[in-house]
């Protein structure tokens, strides 16, 4: 390593042009040679045989000695530099760890020299927050041992003191970067727990605060949430811990009213609204509402917590502003009171906001009312008030309220099964696992109504001959439907009857009954793969032959080789993605086992045996040879 016919000379010139040219690109050079061993992974590269140049390179070192060498070289690089940016200066000090102690004095001595020759406030304040989060956080611990540490954390609190920013803004920074604070400073001891260390850094913010609003006022802080992602940590603590009731009004104006970023302002008013408690809430927007207008109020109740007692206020307004609260609020679950769940469905429902209403208490749908659920299936199927690509339905959620509604709701049979019908792309088998609902009660009304499955066939296929059939609406769509109505049915009429002769009897009139109307409406041959297809979801029988004995009777008796068909799609189609090994030996297998009940059902049920289930032995056996075949041809190539 490295893998080059280049020496350490020619190396470090090619960093020096890099420097030069392109000085970005060099100083990011220069730093990867100064990584951390333990962070450091190298492979050999391969050397074709046609670079004569790289033999007797790039081979393993028995030594470090050239390798400490060239990083010597570019430490020299980065640290003889004429001039140095903010970037370049905390670049530094994160490879502090990994430099000795003459090295790491050159650094300070960079940054005090830097500093006297007249930095700007703001990027010493970056340096600074950089030294307190690589050297002086639990983070800087890590990277050295217990001796040069402790004579690094002590040198590092010397610089950081006296890169103390003259701005207040500037000096605070750091503590409002973001909402989780990072590192260490003096009084936060991160060895304590957890909400000892919060209560620390949240006295820290709240005299930073406190200061700021006393010299610099509501600007001021306004200025400082700019600066980092926790704004509405500073509308909390302001309105708790910082400023007075009547200032707190001065605050909410001031946003209110500012030209500045409204989403940031947005942020800082929903912080301060929240941390408020009802009654306080509700007293603040009373003695508001004179000096505000309709507009202004609306957006403070759009930033108000989503409960009940910021509803009754939205309720005295005028109807187009209350109409606007429930077309733009973002709903939230209430952990604490389920009627104001219920509630906040039935007023979203009202402005036509389904999946807004769904996406809200999906988390807990047990203590929803029924009736809303159903009202919120249904309307989610129309056009709404929603936006598009929000609140965007989750199979899973469905699928669990279809099940709350199948143990509580008191629907007919007729209604559940025209929910889970439009409903079929969830709640379809293809695109279930496991843990599945399915359509238990489309299955069973298609079964009360075998002219279900009739419409189905209709709307996927035409005529075998001449004609057209008077379908209303959208044609595609509804062919659509049907064919994945036909692909999620796996229910066969009749089986959950009490005895096989009842069991027979009614499959035989459903078929005979779907058959007799297919064939009116000249799609008989359709209908019968359809058929089919369903009996591929057969059981095997009590005698352990597949199919159940009211399937193959059935099958017997029409002896049609277009069910006999479908059944073999179904039954090839049912394996669906699966490993396949060396050979055709699992094909062979399940070859096997349609030839085992074949040869039982040789003299009982013939048309069964030979039309369906030896047509799946030559099936497999074909399909086992020809993967022979495959593993074969790949053994020779691979040799």
């Amino acid at each position: 390593m490295p893998q080059t016919a280049a020496d350490q000379e020619m190396r470090v010139r090619a960093v020096k042009m890099l420097l030069d040219k392109h000085p970005v690109v060099g100083w990011r050079v220069c730093l990867k040679q100064m990584e951390d061993y333990g962070t450091r992974i190298g492979r050999y590269n391969y050397k074709p045989k046609w670079r004569r140049d790289g033999y007797g390179y790039g081979e393993p070192l028995m030594t470090f000695e050239k390798i400490h060498a060239s990083e010597r070289e570019m430490i020299e690089l980065v640290l003889t530099r004429q001039t140095y940016t903010p970037e370049m200066l905390c670049d530094l000090v994160s490879k502090l760890h990994v430099l000795v102690l003459n090295d790491q004095e050159r650094v300070w001595k960079i940054i005090e020299d830097w500093r006297i020759s007249g930095a700007p406030d703001e990027d010493i304040a970056k340096v600074r927050e950089k030294i307190r989060v690589a050297v002086l956080s639990r983070r800087g611990h890590k990277w050295a041992g217990d001796e040069s540490q402790a004579f690094l954390k002590k040198k590092a609190k010397e610089v950081y003191d006296e890169l103390l920013p003259k701005d207040i803004l500037n000096n605070y920074e750091w503590l409002f970067r973001q909402v989780w604070f990072e590192g260490t400073v003096e009084g936060v001891v991160e060895e304590e727990d957890f909400q000892t260390r919060e209560k620390e850094v949240q006295r820290l913010r709240i005299d930073a605060l406190t200061e700021i609003a006393r010299e610099r006022g509501i600007p001021g802080i306004l200025e400082l949430s700019e600066r980092g992602n926790s704004r509405r940590l500073i509308g909390a603590y302001l309105v708790s811990d910082v400023l007075a009731a009547e200032r707190v009004q001065d605050l909410i104006l001031t946003c209110l009213r500012s030209e500045n970023n409204c989403l940031s302002l947005n942020e800082i008013l929903a912080g301060a609204l929240w941390s408020l408690n009802k009654d306080r809430r509700k007293a603040m927007l009373a003695s508001l509402r004179n000096k505000i207008s309709e507009e202004e109020l609306l957006r403070l109740l759009l930033l108000s917590p989503y409960r009940a007692s910021t509803w009754e206020i939205v309720d005295q307004l005028s109807a187009e502003a209350r109409n606007g609260y429930w077309v733009e609020v973002i709903p939230q679950y209430s952990f604490d009171s389920f009627e104001e769940n219920n509630e906040s469905i039935r007023r979203l429902l009202e402005v036509k906001r389904p999946r807004a209403a769904f996406a809200s208490v999906r988390f807990n749908l047990e203590k929803i009312n029924p009736s809303l659920i159903i009202q919120m299936l249904s309307d989610m199927l129309k056009n709404g008030q929603d936006k598009e690509g929000e609140y965007l339905l989750n199979s899973y959620d469905v699928r669990e309220a279809f099940q709350l509604l199948d143990r509580k709701s008191d629907l007919s049979l007729e209604e559940k099964a025209r929910l889970e019908f439009s409903y079929l792309g969830i709640l379809d088998v293809s695109s279930r696992g496991e843990d599945k609902h399915g359509i238990p009660n489309l299955e069973l009304y298609t079964e009360q109504h075998p002219e279900l499955f009739v419409q189905a066939i209709v709307w996927t296929y035409k005529r075998k001959n001449s004609g057209e059939d008077l379908i209303e609406g959208d044609k595609d769509s509804l062919a659509q439907c049907g064919y994945r109505f036909l692909e999620a049915i796996e229910r066969i009429p009749g089986l959950n009857e009490a005895t096989k002769k009842e069991q027979q009897e009614k499959l035989s009139k459903w078929v005979e009954a779907v058959r007799r109307a297919c064939a009116d409406l000249d799609r008989l041959e359709v209908a019968d793969e359809w058929l089919g297809n369903l009996f591929s979801h057969a059981p095997v029988g009590e005698d352990g032959v597949w199919p159940d004995e009211a399937v193959r009777n059935v099958m017997e008796n029409i002896r049609s080789q277009f069910i006999s068909r479908g059944a073999h799609m179904g039954l090839f189609n049912s394996r669906g993605a699966h490993f396949c090994g060396k050979g055709g030996a699992q094909e062979r297998e399940l070859a096997n086992k349609y030839r085992v009940w074949a040869d039982a059902l040789q003299f009982t049920h013939p048309f069964v045996s030979s039309s369906l289930l030896m047509s799946m032995v030559y099936t497999y056996e074909c399909e086992a040879e020809r993967l022979d075949i495959e593993t074969e041809i790949r053994s020779r190539v691979t040799l």
